[in-house]
């Protein structure tokens, strides 16, 4: 949960421990705090209770906390009190710098929230790509410690500034004249945010990733950025508000933390998954394939391969076959002679094959002799596994 809702961490602990309070004291806000606890507690006993405890299964419940983190945050713009200064500083500030320490001292845990490739390889999941082959393309310890300092100083900010708006309330007399109405955007600045979102638009599709043959997609180091400004449409208002001095001190650290949280998004989405997806999906792998056959008779045989992805990106086709001899599966009970039956039956074919890099030269062995030499690497792409093609 705090790896999830990171980088706002903190105030979703936060919110949800003060939730229980507002029960308590008949808040007007009341029937949304008890829908959204009942919400959260049914999802996380049942996470509890069953036996398959994937980290993406609480997702459900995440909404729900969102909601309580949210009401929080209007408290402490409107009517901020003791507690929430209290809270902010020592649970919210320390929680998100925790939570964002440990996704930099291991990326791994951002991946493991998508899929669950920690349950082969408990505490380390499958390999990461190492900087002795990729340099540190992959190593993004540094920039996500970045994030955590940024969000923990906004939260810290959020209570302090919280705390002198509370002074400064008590502090004036109560005026009797009722707050100028919110003005709305004019005209001329919806334009303008609707050009800048078109022309940001387009020089992001100019940078976007190219994957052309299959090939692994690579994008320059701050393209990112450019699709997550096309997730800040609220920029514009913003920007037209702050210049009129219509924000006090703790909307700001709140923006700023909003702020954060949305780059943080980009640099997830737009970024780390774009960049690692070539190594934990077949995707391009299998595309190779497609794009290296010459024809359909040049078959890919999966051996050994527990990923699935072979059938789904293949649409089945190596397993579709009515005749189970030609099928192009090799795995469980026999499947080292099972392929070598196949081979003798398909002499003077050209074949693709889908391997686990581990499992690369153990291949070469169970090929017939004169076809040990003519297997070679055709795509390497992804660091877990080969596209390799020999004659048979």
């Amino acid at each position: 949960i705090g790896y999830g809702m990171f980088p706002w961490s903190g105030l979703v602990t936060l919110g949800g421990l003060l939730s229980f309070k507002k029960l308590r004291d008949g808040d007007p806000k009341r029937g949304l705090v008890g829908f959204a606890l009942v919400w959260f507690i049914v999802e996380f006993a049942v996470v509890s209770l069953v036996n398959t405890k994937f980290h993406h299964y609480i997702l459900p419940a995440l909404p729900a906390l969102a909601i309580l983190a949210g009401l929080l945050i209007d408290e402490i713009l409107t009517a901020p009190r003791r507690v929430h200064v209290i809270g902010s500083l020592l649970v919210a500030a320390p929680i998100t710098f925790l939570c964002g320490r440990d996704l930099a001292a291991f990326p791994p845990r951002l991946l493991w929230m998508f899929n669950y490739d920690y349950v082969n390889m408990p505490g380390t999941g499958r390999p990461w790509p190492l900087p002795s082959i990729y340099g540190t393309r992959y190593e993004y310890g540094t920039q996500i410690l970045l994030f955590a300092i940024c969000a923990t100083v906004a939260t810290a900010a959020l209570g302090v500034l919280a705390y002198r708006k509370m002074r400064k309330d008590a502090a004036a007399p109560v005026a009797d004249a009722e707050e100028p109405a919110p003005t709305r955007p004019s005209a001329n600045a919806l334009s303008g945010g609707i050009a800048l979102f078109l022309l940001a638009l387009g020089i992001g599709l100019l940078l976007g990733p190219k994957t052309v043959n299959g090939a692994a997609p690579t994008i320059p180091r701050l393209a990112w950025l450019l699709p997550t400004a096309l997730m800040v449409p609220f920029w514009v208002v913003f920007v037209r508000s702050v210049s009129r001095g219509r924000s006090s001190p703790v909307a700001w650290a709140a923006w700023t933390l909003a702020l954060v949280g949305v780059v943080w998004s980009g640099f997830l989405a737009d970024k780390i998954l774009v960049e690692l997806s070539p190594h934990w999906s077949q995707k391009h792998v299998i595309a190779s394939y497609y794009s290296h056959r010459k024809s359909p008779d040049e078959k890919l045989i999966a051996w050994q391969l527990y990923w699935r992805g072979e059938n789904f990106y293949t649409k089945n086709a190596i397993y579709s076959s009515v005749d189970p001899n030609e099928r192009t599966v090799f795995l469980g009970d026999h499947n080292a002679e099972k392929m070598q039956k196949w081979f003798a039956h398909h002499t003077g074919r050209r074949v693709f094959f889908v391997v686990e890099r581990t499992r690369f030269e153990a291949l070469r062995s169970l090929l017939p002799p004169q076809d040990r030499a003519s297997l070679t690497i055709v795509d390497e792409s992804n660091n877990k596994i080969y596209l390799a093609v020999a004659q048979l």
